[in-house]
């Protein structure tokens, strides 16, 4: 068997992948995929903008993909905490408005709609 040289330096994170259609990703709900057995979610923003996290709730690690997009952001389906586009919680019904918000999802800056095959 022949090695290929260089072939275990690839970095597969750091490629881009097609993962839908842009016509099938919904306007009002999340859409949860897997790439490389990551669990990912897309979801549109307040301004239509596809966004991509894990699909992962830092609290309680629920499927984000199992809750629902209000106002543009996805809000988790256990406790309702919302994350922005970025992946920043921005909202936490139990948390007393005064208290500053520390928790985040993890985002991918890698969604960007293309034309073409």
């Amino acid at each position: 068997m022949t090695e290929i040289k260089g072939a275990d330096l690839l970095d597969w994170d750091a490629i881009w992948y097609p993962v839908s259609f842009i016509v099938d990703v919904p306007m009002d709900a999340p859409m949860g995929f897997h790439l490389h057995d990551k669990p990912l979610v897309l979801f549109r923003d307040k301004s239509g903008a596809i966004v991509c996290l894990l699909d992962q709730c830092p609290h309680r690690a629920a499927r984000l993909s199992d809750g629902t997009v209000v106002d543009g952001r996805i809000e988790c389906m256990y406790h309702g905490w919302q994350f922005e586009a970025g992946g920043r919680c921005a909202h936490i019904p139990q948390l007393y408005p005064e208290k500053n918000i520390v928790y985040a999802a993890t985002g991918f800056e890698t969604c960007i709609p293309t034309i073409g095959v």
